[in-house]
C-alpha cells in the first residue's frame, strides 16, 4: 500500500510524485458539476503531465463518493483522499478514481480494518494527527507490508535515520495492552507492564553502576541466559542507554575470562543480582494510569534516561566474534545499526501487533538479539524458549499463534525430519534460516513440507541480517542464494587487490550501510560509508542475488555456532601428550559440519583420555567429535602455519570414517588402517 506522509514543517520522509497540484473538492456546498468544471479548467491548463490529488476531508457519504468519483475519474485523478467520513469506508466498496485513507486514520479502532481494505490502496500519515511521528512510522510500515501494491516504496535514507524506534515508552503509549513477552508456559508480559519493569530495573541498575563507580555509557556484562529475566534486563539497559556485553550460558569459565579479558567490560552483573533485582522489578504495581505514568517516567536523581534516547551513534551492544585466530573481540553495533537492521527487516517482513516470533537461538548472537529489537520496532511479540525443541515450537505455533521462526539449518532439519509436527509448523508466516549455509535439498524439502523457508546470510559486523529471500522465495524451487540485500544494504563482490567485479563473477563479499557496526572494541573506527570486507567469497548474480560460496577461512560453522580451529589447536596443545594438532571442519549431515582433529601425540598418549581433557575446557559445539593420530609430522605452509587443505586432504576420509553420529568421541587410531582418497 503507497504511503504518504505530512511532517510540518517541510520534510517528506516519502517519495511522491514529483509534480503534484492539490485540487480541492467536495468542501464546500457548490454542486458537484461546479466542481468538476472548475477542475476540467484547471487540468485543461494545467496540460496532462501534472497529477491531480484530490482531498474531500470526509465530506462525501458512500453514496455520494461513487457518483463523484465517477465524474471526476476521466480527469486523470492519481487518487483522492478521505473521501467518506470513518464510518463511511465499508460501505464505499470499489470506486472509479484510486482512493487513500488520511483523517480516519486517527481512530486505533478503525485502522486494521482501513489497512487490510483491498478498496483503500493508500494511507497518509501525518504525525500531528495520529500521535508522533513513531506512530505514523508504525502505520506507514503496516501499510507498506499489507499487499503487494504498486506504489511507493518507503524512502531508505529517512526510515534509516528516524529516531526512537527503540523506546520502550513509545511501544507502551502505542500498545499498552499489546503481549511483549510470551513465555513457554503462556504467560504473557504487555509492553505497559514490560516498561515499568525496564523502568524499575533501569533505576536498580544505575544504583549498582554508582556503587562500582561506573561511568555514564560504560559497558556491562552480564550471561545471557534464555529467560524472562534476560529478556527484561535487555530492555532496561536499552531504554536507559547502558551498552552491554551478552555472555553467551554455554561458554565454560575459562572462556568467559578469557572474553571478559580481551573485550574489558567494566563491571559484570551476576546471575543472582539480576535474577533479584528483576524479581522486585517485577513487583511494580500500579492502581491507576497516573500512578503509572509516574512509575514509568524516566529517574533524574539516578541518571536513567529511558525514552528519550536517540538511535544515534552511541553504543547499544558489544557482541563477541573472533576471527580465524579464534581470539575473542567485541563487536560495537550502536542504536541506530540495530534500529536499522529492524526497520530493514520489517520492509522485507512486515510484522503487526499480532505477529509473534519465536527466539530460541542464543541473545548474545546478533540473529537472538534481533528479535528482540525488531519487536520493539514492529510493537509485535517475542515468544521466548529455554531451548530449542521440535515440539515445543509446534506448540507455540498451535497454541500461542507464533508467526514467524529464526532456525540454523540444523533445526530445520529436525523440524522436516518430525512429520507429526508438520501442519502445525505449516501455519508459520516466515521461517528464517541462517548461521551457516542451508543446502538447497533441506530447503526444498523444507517448503515441500509447508514450511516457508527463506534463507539468509548476515554475520555480527551487520546487525544480523544482510540478505534474505524474499517471503515469495517460499513458493519457488531452491536456486542457491540467499537473496537479496535488505533495504539500506549495498553487497557487492571484491576481487583480492579491491577491485570491485561484475554480476557472476566470484570473489570477496563487501558489505556497507547503516547496520555495520561503529568498528571492533579498542580498535579504530570503521568508516561510516567504507566497505566492510567480510572474507566470505561469493557472487552476485545478474538479478541481485547473492550466492555465499564458502564462509571466513578456517571458521567452522555448525549447527550455527561458530568453532575457531586455532582456539581449539591451542586447547589441545597444552594437553600432555600432545606434541602437534590441527583442527578441521568434517561434513555432517545433521550439524552441516563437526570438529575434527588430526593429533601428533606422545607414543603412549590416549587420544580418547586427551579429548575427554579437552572437553572440559571448550564448548560444546567445539569439542572435536572425531580424531585421528597422524602418522607423520603435519603439513605446514611457507609461514610455518598449518595447512588445513593438505591435512583435509591427507586425512579428510580417515576422519570421516571415524566419525560416529552420537554426543561422544570417535577416534581413529595408528594401528586400525584408514583408506585416505
Amino acid at each position: 500500500m503507497p504511503v504518504r506522509t505530512s511532517v510540518s514543517p517541510s520534510r517528506r520522509l516519502f517519495t511522491t510524485s514529483t509534480a503534484v497540484a492539490s485540487a480541492p473538492t467536495g468542501t464546500d456546498s457548490r454542486p458537484l458539476a461546479q466542481d468538476v468544471m472548475a477542475i476540467a479548467s484547471l487540468r485543461a491548463s494545467i496540460g496532462s503531465d501534472i497529477t491531480l490529488i484530490g482531498d474531500t476531508n470526509g465530506a462525501w457519504s458512500s453514496d455520494e463518493a461513487r457518483v463523484a468519483l465517477l465524474q471526476l475519474a476521466p480527469l486523470g485523478f492519481d487518487y483522492v483522499e478521505q473521501p467518506v467520513a470513518a464510518a463511511e469506508w465499508a460501505r464505499l466498496g470499489p470506486s472509479a478514481i484510486a482512493v487513500w485513507a488520511d483523517e480516519s486514520l486517527a481512530d486505533p479502532s478503525l485502522r486494521e480494518a482501513i489497512l487490510d481494505s483491498p478498496d483503500i490502496v493508500g494511507t497518509v500519515c501525518k504525525p500531528t494527527m495520529l500521535g508522533g511521528l513513531a506512530v505514523s512510522m508504525r502505520i506507514a510500515m503496516r501499510a507498506q507490508g499489507a499487499r503487494a501494491h504498486p506504489g511507493l516504496a518507503v524512502d531508505r535514507a529517512s526510515t534509516m535515520t528516524l529516531p526512537f524506534a527503540l523506546s520502550i515508552h513509545d511501544a507502551a503509549a502505542e500498545t499498552p495492552d499489546g503481549a511483549a513477552l510470551i513465555d513457554v508456559e503462556g504467560v504473557v508480559t504487555t509492553w505497559s507492564a514490560l516498561c515499568l519493569r525496564s523502568v524499575a530495573l533501569g533505576r536498580a541498575i544505575e544504583r549498582e553502576a554508582a556503587r562500582a563507580e561506573l561511568a555514564a555509557g560504560e559497558l556491562v556484562a552480564f550471561v545471557a541466559r534464555p529467560t524472562s529475566a534476560s529478556f527484561v534486563l535487555i530492555h532496561a539497559l536499552i531504554a536507559g542507554g547502558r551498552p552491554f556485553l551478552p555472555i553467551h550460558p554455554r561458554l565454560v569459565k575459562s572462556e568467559i575470562e578469557a572474553l571478559i579479558a580481551a573485550i574489558g567490560p567494566a563491571h559484570v552483573l551476576d546471575e543472582a543480582w539480576i535474577d533479584d533485582a528483576v524479581a522486585a522489578a517485577c513487583t511494580v504495581v500500579t492502581s491507576t494510569p497516573e500512578a503509572a505514568a509516574a512509575a514509568a517516567a524516566p529517574c533524574s536523581e539516578v541518571g536513567w534516561k529511558g525514552g528519550i534516547i536517540a538511535d544515534d551513534e552511541r553504543t547499544l551492544a558489544v557482541l563477541a566474534s573472533s576471527g580465524t585466530t579464534g581470539a575473542p573481540k567485541g563487536v560495537v553495533l550502536s542504536r541506530r545499526a540495530f534500529a536499522a537492521a529492524a526497520r530493514a527487516s520489517q520492509n522485507n517482513l512486515p510484522l503487526h501487533q499480532g505477529s509473534r516470533w519465536i527466539a530460541c537461538m542464543p541473545l548474545a548472537h546478533a540473529g537472538g538479539l534481533s528479535i528482540l529489537t525488531r519487536a520493539l520496532v514492529a510493537r509485535s511479540s517475542v515468544l521466548l524458549m529455554p531451548r530449542f525443541d521440535v515440539g515445543a515450537v509446534a506448540k507455540a505455533v498451535s497454541t500461542h499463534g507464533a508467526t514467524h521462526l529464526s532456525v540454523v539449518p540444523t533445526m530445520l532439519r529436525a523440524l522436516v525430519d518430525e512429520s507429526g509436527a508438520a501442519s502445525s509448523l505449516s501455519r508459520l508466516e516466515a521461517v528464517l534460516v541462517g548461521g551457516a549455509a542451508c543446502p538447497d535439498a533441506l530447503l526444498a524439502e523444507a517448503r515441500r513440507a509447508g514450511l516457508p523457508a527463506l534463507a539468509t546470510y548476515g554475520l555480527t559486523e551487520a546487525c544480523s541480517q544482510v540478505t534474505t529471500q524474499p517471503l515469495s522465495d517460499s513458493d519457488r524451487v531452491a536456486e542457491g542464494d540467499s537473496g537479496v540485500a535488505l533495504v539500506g544494504t549495498d553487497v557487492a563482490i571484491f576481487d583480492e587487490v579491491g577491485g570491485r567485479l561484475a554480476a557472476n563473477r566470484e570473489g570477496l563479499i563487501a558489505v556497507r550501510g547503516p547496520t555495520l557496526a561503529t568498528g571492533y572494541r579498542h580498535q579504530t573506527p570503521l568508516g561510516r560509508d567504507a566497505w566492510f570486507h567480510t572474507g566470505d567469497w561469493g557472487l552476485l548474480r545478474t538479478d541481485g542475488r547473492l550466492v555465499v560460496l564458502a564462509r571466513r577461512t578456517d571458521l567452522i560453522v555448525t549447527g550455527g555456532e561458530n568453532a575457531y580451529p586455532a582456539e581449539i589447536e591451542a586447547v589441545l596443545r597444552s594437553l600432555p601428550g600432545v606434541r602437534d594438532c590441527a583442527v578441521v571442519g568434517v561434513a555432517d549431515e545433521r550439524w552441516g559440519e563437526v570438529v575434527g582433529a588430526v593429533i601428533v601425540s606422545e607414543p603412549d598418549a590416549d587420544l580418547e583420555a586427551l579429548l575427554a581433557a579437552a572437553s572440559t575446557r571448550l564448548a560444546p559445539h567445539k569439542i572435536p567429535r572425531c580424531a585421528v593420530a597422524a602418522e607423520e609430522a603435519l603439513a605446514r605452509t611457507s609461514k610455518g602455519e598449518i595447512d588445513r587443505a593438505s591435512t583435509r586432504a591427507r586425512y579428510g576420509a580417515s576422519l570421516v570414517k571415524a566419525r560416529r553420529i552420537s554426543s561422544g568421541i570417535a577416534v581413529g587410531r595408528k594401528d586400525v588402517p584408514f583408506t585416505t582418497t
